[in-house]
């Protein structure tokens, strides 16, 4: 063999292991698919995270499997047993229900699964998640009532779905903080609103029906604030009356502005998604599963709302 031809083998050579070492770099990068599992795409806060989260993905280039419960527990629990089956390696999940998936997640979790819960607690101490600290987003409610309200105000509370956890511990921030301190108070009424803006109109008018004064309604999402608020508004009886809600939804932040609502309570959708995706990258390099993420709520009324609009 000649010196050209042994040369050019050589190049054929060098230029096939390099192939193989760049064809092995791309394998070693493929990135695991995430499947993230929403409990129900109607509802307004649920997609807001769920948007946060696809942009991350995508800037990541993790490709993510989005499957939807549309609020049916049972659904959900067959939808991730299946996934799992599929070879699931990474889910986060927003459960429809806390607890009746558990049994679900953690054997899923004792067979390698990854399971990240994000904005809805989950019952069992086997999973970490991203939350934020309802009891205290209830709190913060209670404080802008004992500063506002009359004297012998009667109030009306619409609470969540009763089987979540978010709705129980909202619930009991406002009760104690603010029941307990001003007595004056007269909690008149508290109803199940679902976090449903056409449940909560419905409420609300059988309240304007069967009570002269409303001084306020507070309420544990702002769908449920701005039903309440079409109610008011529909029997020209919104003027005075303080309405608060939880989440700052554009509608919401448009209706302080305007002055129909008094307060919202900012519930961060980008940290919860930006934190479940820290966390699934980090289980995914095989760090020991961590705490809970906390992501702080922020008051929001009239006098700082400038800084919350985009």
């Amino acid at each position: 063999m000649g010196q050209k031809s042994i040369r050019r083998a050589l190049t054929l050579v060098l230029l096939l292991c390099l192939f193989g070492v760049l064809t092995g770099c791309g394998n070693q990068a493929k990135k695991e698919t995430i499947v993230y599992m929403t409990h129900n795409d109607k509802a307004v806060f649920g997609s807001f995270i769920k948007e946060e989260f696809d942009k991350i993905a995508k800037q990541k280039n993790y490709p993510v499997q989005y499957l939807d419960a549309g609020g049916n527990a049972d659904k959900q629990i067959a939808q991730f047993e299946e996934a799992v089956k599929n070879g699931a390696k990474q889910i986060v999940l927003l459960a429809v229900d806390e607890t009746k998936i558990v049994p679900a997640v953690e054997k899923a979790v004792a067979a390698g699964v990854n399971v990240v819960a994000v904005n809805r607690h989950l019952r069992t101490e086997k999973v970490c998640g991203v939350y934020s600290d309802e009891y205290g987003a209830g709190q913060m409610q209670a404080e802008y009532m004992e500063r506002n309200l009359p004297t012998g105000a009667s109030v009306f509370y619409l609470q969540g779905n009763p089987a979540q956890l978010s709705s129980k511990l909202r619930w009991e921030g406002f009760r104690d903080s603010c029941l307990e301190r001003r007595p004056d108070i007269q909690l008149v009424d508290s109803r199940p609103g679902d976090y449903s803006r056409e449940k909560a109109k419905s409420i609300t008018e059988e309240w304007i029906q069967n009570f002269a004064q409303i001084d306020a309604v507070i309420c544990a999402n702002d769908e449920m604030a701005l039903g309440a608020l079409a109610a008011l508004k529909e029997a020209h009886h919104s003027r005075g009356c303080i309405i608060s809600g939880i989440d700052a939804t554009p509608d919401a932040l448009a209706a302080i502005e305007s002055g129909e609502m008094r307060q919202t309570i900012k519930q961060d959708a980008q940290r919860q998604a930006n934190g479940a995706f820290q966390i699934i990258e980090a289980l995914a390099r095989g760090e020991k599963r961590q705490g809970d993420v906390k992501i702080p709520f922020i008051p929001i009324t009239k006098e700082n709302l400038a800084q919350f609009k985009k």
